[in-house]
């Protein structure tokens, strides 16, 4: 069965617009999708009108705080994305405030960028930083991490592990712990984590109420991947299966539009989706 759970479009940091996505899910006849953009489940409705045959799931995959260093993914399944979007609302208002100060210190500071902030709520009701970096990049300006202003990365909406556990399940889906070996810092860098680390912040996850695990990611190895069937099977939670597709050239190896699934898995993670 061909399926993916964690994929991006325009609507946050992939690079295919969502007519030209689901292009793609057309051609492949993929069985059943998800596109789980940063902070927003917006691009869900466009996509529903364009895709075919293919079974569509509402997702995002939400940045939560874990301290001012420490950020975790958290993907939401079978959610309810009109709901969820008036969720993210009440963060999504003080965050505009607190971006639109960053971003008038630098355009101030780099004066021959063209940059309006009011172009980057288009696909959402809040500025959404992808946008904002991408131009930046267009007009020449270096927007590598270390010199891309801290507070102009994407550190979410500011809402906390248990808050963003507690919004999803508000909103009728599924908390999934994206790549669960992988998570960010301040500036965006990715964070690796060891077997002790994943065992230790799981534990603390487990307890605001996590459905399940991405174990089935593109990225990780047999060990990582039985390793966190372990703590599923253990713990009566779920699994997931996600390519984190981006649609970004010369990823298509690593991060692709979707995975063919033994078909009694596939079914398995669907059903409890839908539980």
């Amino acid at each position: 069965m061909k399926i993916n759970f964690h994929s991006h479009s325009h609507y946050s940091d992939g690079k295919k617009t969502v007519k030209e996505l689901a292009k793609e899910i057309n051609n492949a006849k993929i069985d059943y999708f998800a596109l789980s953009d940063h902070d927003t489940p917006n691009g869900y409705h466009e996509l529903k009108k364009l895709v075919k045959k293919t079974k569509l799931i509402p997702a995002i995959e939400i940045t939560a705080k874990y301290d001012e260093d420490h950020f975790f993914h958290i993907l939401g399944l079978n959610i309810d994305p009109i709901k969820m979007e008036k969720e993210l609302m009440k963060y999504g208002e003080k965050y505009n405030v607190s971006f639109e100060k960053a971003f008038n210190r630098f355009t101030k500071q780099n004066k021959h960028l063209k940059l309006n902030l009011s172009d980057y709520k288009v696909r959402s009701k809040w500025v959404n930083p992808w946008y904002l970096k991408y131009e930046s990049e267009k007009q020449g300006h270096d927007v590598s991490n270390k010199n891309w202003p801290g507070d102009m990365h994407s550190h979410g909406l500011g809402a906390t592990l248990p808050e963003v556990i507690k919004i999803i399940h508000k909103c009728g889906g599924k908390a999934i712990w994206a790549h669960p070996f992988i998570i960010r810092n301040y500036i965006d860098e990715q964070i690796d984590l060891n077997f002790k680390e994943v065992a230790k912040y799981f534990k603390e996850i487990l307890s605001y109420g996590i459905d399940g695990l991405e174990a089935y990611y593109i990225q990780f190895d047999k060990r990582q991947q039985q390793f966190l069937l372990d703590l599923a099977n253990k713990n009566d939670l779920m699994v997931t299966v996600g390519t984190d597709f981006h649609g970004k050239t010369g990823q298509e190896k690593k991060r692709p539009l979707f995975l063919e699934v033994n078909d009694k898995i596939a079914k398995k993670i669907i059903s409890d989706i839908y539980k």
